[in-house]
């Protein structure tokens, strides 16, 4: 009785100073508070030896409060383990373990002098018997000579063991439990023997029962151009977008159940909050709700005509990751920013999808993050994905370069060059045709988007059975800037009943038919196509005359013809590179033309218009970019200048030429008297490329300097490359380059047989360039063949004698090579930038000692003329 007085003396001391529950006495075999287990007495009290040397006696009488388990301990002695196991846990499958507390009622026997016995080891042991290496003994105090109760671990003392090692089933385990070891720490004396007396053992786990969890697993932004279904996506999944302002977006989200618990009712939320740290969901940002409308909020809700706000999701097989077994219908939201109640089981995912848009409120180059809560509520919420909107603007990369000659136009093919007409003073047996337009002009050049002109306003007859021949003046108004035309189409309009030929002649081709006996329309148009043998050159064009041949068709009619007009279709040939891409060049002339070529790409995700404006600086470290870069002016006076260009018409439209990635927008070519490409509009994924013709001055002798584009002055966001080039101070600079690959490959050949680079040979002509600034001459070498027994050259084949040919007109005639590595003339009269092509031919030996590969080199000098 004394005993029971004493614990309930001291249990009420501890609830009254506040102390946990579970002290209340007597302890209940089962208690559970909340997110607790216990606390509970073990069903299984044992001696284990273990450690120590002293036996425990009585062992299962820590049962519960009643008698003691004994271990007489000698001075120094240590105990065997008392174990404590079977404690009956249920814990829910799937709690997460967030502490064990061990609670021991004990105290030693005093029967010698007090102050004896002390804790040795107090070790928790897991579900396979095991004991653990942590302790949580207190070894530096007494026990008492009384009953007293001593606590070890905590609400969220694991002992040691990392999270997530303690789970529900080793806790409800039946080995599961503690042990205890104690120590007698007398060491001499007539009373050093002491007695270690436990009443009961007791465990309370402290747990989190499972939960659901509401991942935000995956997003997806979609373009707002269809319905749910349909709509097309902006970007991958999980991808994060740059999006410029006032430009409504969808935002999908998927949240799937990974815990283990089903959720209640959630009403999602769209939240945002401003990026910190490089990166979504560190902890600092402040998330707010995307408003229905902003006051100062970046971003607001908006109302989608594609839409139904509150609708049902559907799982689009195209667009997000199925993360769990069944899909339940989510929520477009496009008029408020919170969905209705959802519920999800352990095993369902939902998909929500928000209209919203950036305004002006944003701020341009930040990066806004998202997420969804239960209205505003982040409680069994895990968020593995955060969508991200960085608001944008176009990324524009100069991405690619190219130096170019001023040879040639665009691209080779043929081109509508302009359409001319004749006026008074150059028709012919007094047959008058004409058009207000054309007064005073000896030829009239007209828009060419005119298809057919008006006709003349005025009319006259002619003879019939007469070629009534329009003879030319002056046709120099269409240059063809070195091009030819193989084809002119001729228009004429005209009244009657009789038929006409229609002719054009010129000095080259004589007269070419372009319209026989065709029927003239009452009132209309007669056309015909004058395909010439050879084309016209400039000198031809300029001397053209265009005949009309009034047929008599049955007995005698007139015709009446009040318009005639030419269009002009013009050859044209590509200008050559003057390097590859991407490469220097070196040795510039001063005065002389050069072109340059850019690629731009908008990088970014947003489309964006750029004035693209030449700039050059004297480069200032081994590689360009740091330097200040000015515009290349129009006028003279700096070390570059803008010229003209006989080869194309300022701001004709480039085509695609060097190596990108994207979709292909036109540039412009640029001449004197601009160095701007004016505006052009660049879409995300998009790329422009453009072109400007200018010279290098005296003063820029003897440098090199960097080029690049910006927007009319400023820089464009990055530039992958920079154009360099160094130019020669003073002095001619002579130069040859192969345009084609410099290798042939002849094959397996029979004695005495030939082969050669020809288009009935292997098509394997080769084109050799002048790159200097003055007009050359080519000379040509070849060497004997090497490899095995040398093959020597000679004037016919022999044994071990080869035949090694050069032709200039495609194969037409051959010039013997005469001596090995000797030069011989190939072509004079190679101007700066023009080209030369030519083609070999070998005729192998009658016999040889040998049948190994052989090697033969062929070499080409410039030589200035």
């Amino acid at each position: 009785m004394t005993k029971r007085l004493l614990v309930i003396s001291l249990a009420t001391f501890m609830l009254l100073a506040g102390w946990p529950r579970f002290f209340i006495f007597p302890p209940p075999i089962t208690s559970v508070y909340g997110d607790s287990a216990g606390p509970r007495y073990t069903g299984t009290g044992a001696d284990d030896a273990t450690v120590g040397t002293v036996t425990w006696s009585s062992p299962t009488n820590i049962y519960a409060d009643t008698n003691y388990a004994t271990a007489a301990l000698g001075k120094s002695a240590v105990s065997h383990y008392l174990k404590a196991t079977n404690f009956g846990f249920t814990i829910p499958d799937n709690s997460t373990i967030n502490g064990i507390t061990v609670t021991i009622d004990r105290r030693e026997g005093n029967t010698q002098a007090a102050g004896g016995i002390k804790d040795n080891e107090v070790k928790l042991v897991d579900d396979t018997g095991v004991i653990l290496s942590t302790s949580r003994a207190d070894t530096a105090t007494f026990w008492p000579t009384s009953d007293g109760i001593v606590s070890y671990g905590g609400v969220s003392d694991n002992w040691g063991e990392t999270a997530g090692f303690w789970t529900s089933a080793k806790i409800n385990d039946l080995d599961f439990g503690v042990v205890i070891s104690v120590i007698n720490t007398k060491v001499s004396g007539g009373g050093a023997a002491e007695d270690a007396l436990v009443d009961y053992i007791q465990i309370t786990v402290t747990y989190t029962p499972p939960q659901p969890d509401l991942t935000q697993i995956h997003y997806r932004w979609r373009n707002d151009d269809n319905n749910e279904a349909s709509a097309s996506w902006r970007k991958d999944e999980d991808t994060s977008m740059n999006r410029t302002k006032s430009v409504t977006m969808r935002l999908r989200v998927e949240i799937s159940n990974e815990g283990f618990a089903d959720s209640s009712s959630t009403a999602y939320r769209i939240e945002y909050a401003t990026q910190v740290g490089g990166a979504c969901g560190g902890g600092d940002e402040s998330f707010a709700a995307v408003p229905v409308t902003a006051t100062s909020e970046p971003f607001d809700i908006q109302d989608s005509t594609n839409l139904t706000d509150g609708a049902s999701s559907t799982n689009i097989s195209s667009g997000l990751t199925d993360e769990n077994a069944t899909f339940v219908a989510g929520q477009v939201k496009d008029t408020s920013n919170e969905t209705s109640g959802i519920t999800l089981t352990t095993t369902q995912f939902t998909e929500i999808e928000y209209a919203l848009q950036a305004n002006t409120n944003a701020v341009t180059g930040t990066t806004y993050c998202f997420r969804v809560t239960n209205a505003g509520s982040t409680t069994y919420f895990t968020y593995s994905a955060y969508p991200q909107w960085t608001v944008g603007e176009p990324i524009m990369d100069q991405k690619h370069f190219r130096w170019r000659n001023d040879d040639g136009g665009e691209t080779s093919g043929t081109e509508d060059a302009g359409i001319i007409r004749p006026d008074t003073s150059d028709v012919t047996n007094n047959m008058a045709i004409t058009g207000s337009a054309c007064s005073g002009a000896a030829w009239c050049t007209l828009d060419d988007s005119v298809t057919q002109p008006t006709a003349g306003d005025i009319a006259d007859y002619a003879a019939e059975g007469t070629d009534n021949e329009l003879v030319t003046v002056n046709t120099g108004t269409i240059d063809l800037s070195g091009g030819t035309v193989p084809s002119i189409v001729v228009w004429l309009y005209a009244t009657g009943s009789e038929n006409v030929d229609l002719f054009a002649n010129d000095p080259t081709n004589g007269q070419t038919t372009c319209a026989s006996n065709a029927s003239v329309p009452d009132p209309g148009w007669v056309s015909g196509t004058c395909t010439f043998a050879s084309a016209l050159s400039q000198s031809d064009l300029d001397s053209l005359t265009l005949t009309i041949r009034h047929n008599q068709v049955g007995g005698a009619g007139t015709n009446t013809y009040s318009t005639l007009y030419a269009q002009v279709n013009k050859n044209v040939t590509a200008a050559t590179w003057k390097q590859n891409e991407d490469v220097v060049h070196s040795g510039q002339a001063t005065a002389s033309n050069i072109r340059l070529r850019f690629s731009v790409a908008n990088t970014g995700e947003v489309s964006g218009s750029r004035d693209l404006n030449l700039e050059y600086a004297q480069r200032t470290d081994t590689t360009c970019g740091d330097e200040t870069f000015v515009s290349v002016p129009v006028a003279s006076g700096s070390p570059f200048e803008m010229v003209t260009s006989a080869n194309f018409a300022d701001s004709d439209p480039t085509t695609a030429q060097l190596t990108s990635t994207g979709t292909f927008t036109a540039g412009k070519i640029i001449e004197d008297p601009s160095n701007t490409s004016g505006s052009i509009t660049i879409d995300t994924n998009y790329y422009t490329e453009v072109e400007y013709v200018f010279q290098a001055a005296s003063s820029a002798g003897g440098n090199t300097y960097c080029f690049r584009v910006s927007n009319a002055g400023t820089a464009l966001d990055t530039y992958t490359k920079y154009a360099e080039i160094s130019v020669t101070a003073g002095g001619a600079v002579i130069s040859v380059v192969l345009d084609t690959d410099g290798s042939i490959t002849y094959g397996t050949l029979a004695a005495l047989s030939s082969q050669d680079t020809t288009s009935s040979g292997l098509n394997d002509t080769q084109t050799a360039r002048n790159d200097g600034t003055v007009t050359e001459t080519f000379n040509i070498k070849t060497s004997n063949a090497t490899g095995g027994t040398q093959w020597t050259l000679g004037s016919s084949a022999g044994s071990d004698i080869f035949v090694h040919e050069f032709s200039t007109n495609s194969g037409g005639a051959w010039t013997k090579f005469t001596t090995a590595d000797s030069y011989q003339q190939l072509a004079t009269g190679i101007t700066s930038s023009s080209s030369q092509n030519f083609d070999l031919r070998i005729t192998v030996p009658s016999t040889s000692t040998d049948f190994q590969q052989k090697n033969i080199s062929v070499t080409i000098q410039a030589v200035q003329q």
